[in-house]
């Protein structure tokens, strides 16, 4: 069996989820400096779901998609690979329970666990 076409559909897929990763970033560039913001960049939580969604998104996206019948051009995979998270993100947020809270509580808060950073990555 050939598995270097599985492979590239795969990187592929990884590849345009990055892409959408960082057009997520390119796009909040000018907010920054907002507090959230910076913990997000400085979360290794954060960065570990984002990690994690990226692998997911290329293995996902190949097992629902792919088909070794069809010769798929490279932009399939890639925006394929690009909307996963999307819509995976999209799914979360549908199904979790919102619990508003408090805004003293929220804003007394040094740094963000792990479910904090999850539910802001998957609203």
């Amino acid at each position: 069996m050939n598995t270097q076409p599985q492979l590239i559909f795969i990187l592929i897929a990884i590849f345009g989820s990055i892409c959408q990763e960082l057009l997520y970033w390119y796009e909040i560039r000018n907010k920054l400096d907002a507090k959230e913001n910076k913990k997000l960049l400085h979360s290794k939580p954060y960065w570990v779901i984002t990690f994690v969604m990226i692998v997911v998104s290329g293995i996902g996206t190949w097992l629902i998609f792919y088909d070794k019948e069809v010769d798929f051009p490279n932009k399939i995979p890639f925006v394929l690979g690009a909307a996963f998270p999307l819509v995976f993100k999209k799914i979360v947020a549908a199904l979790q329970p919102r619990h508003l809270g408090d805004l003293k509580t929220a804003k007394a808060k040094v740094e963000y666990s792990f479910e904090d950073v999850s539910k802001i990555y998957f609203k």
